[in-house]
């Protein structure tokens, strides 16, 4: 059984404590939350979206704690986890949807990645995924690496039923600007054809 990570002491009478205490334990609690993403443990971590920016103040929320580097390369989406890959690809894996809808709402801060809309298709939570564009150009290449994505982990997925039905049922949670003009799937990659010729039912 997992247990979650709790919240954060809004004031100082949450603990009881001095302003010190105060401090330390958000601190100490932020540190928690930083090593469960690095080790992985998403479960630990839970609905993140909510806390993820109280998890990054209160990580580095005095200078003497030299967190910076760890704390933009998470605001990025470049935070190295223990098995050396960044967190948006541990994201995918795990379609940890909470921290992948964190970084495409904006909410915080913006991260785009098209790994990041796969994992929220694929997971079973209801979060929207936003694809941006500047140019019909841009689009068309973000649809390209979203295509080509979407290969390479059906590809490599052990059950491409689920995969497949997932993918057929969740498609409607991406997010794309009214009046974009959406470049269609070819029956080159092998996960279109598969959902042409309904392998998912």
């Amino acid at each position: 059984m997992v247990i979650e990570l709790g919240g954060f002491a809004e004031e100082r009478s949450d603990i009881d404590g001095t302003e010190e205490e105060f401090n330390a334990f958000n601190y100490c609690l932020a540190c928690d939350y930083i090593g469960a993403l690095y080790n992985e443990n998403f479960e630990e971590v839970g609905t993140i979206h909510f806390i993820f920016d109280r998890i990054l103040y209160w990580y580095n929320y005095t200078k003497g704690l030299n967190n910076d580097e760890e704390v933009e390369s998470l605001k990025n989406g470049t935070f190295i986890t223990c098995n050396n890959r960044t967190i948006i690809d541990a994201i995918l894996d795990k379609r940890f949807a909470s921290l992948a809808y964190a970084y495409l709402s904006g909410r915080y801060r913006y991260v785009y990645s098209p790994k990041l809309v796969l994992a929220i298709i694929l997971a079973d939570a209801p979060y929207r995924a936003n694809i941006p564009y500047e140019s019909q150009e841009d689009l068309d290449k973000k649809c390209d690496e979203f295509y080509n994505i979407i290969e390479n982990e059906y590809y490599r997925a052990k059950d491409k039923k689920d995969f497949l039905m997932r993918l057929n049922k969740n498609v409607s949670r991406i997010c794309i600007k009214k009046g974009a003009i959406v470049k269609p799937v070819t029956d080159e990659y092998n996960w279109s054809k598969a959902l042409r010729n309904k392998q998912f039912k």
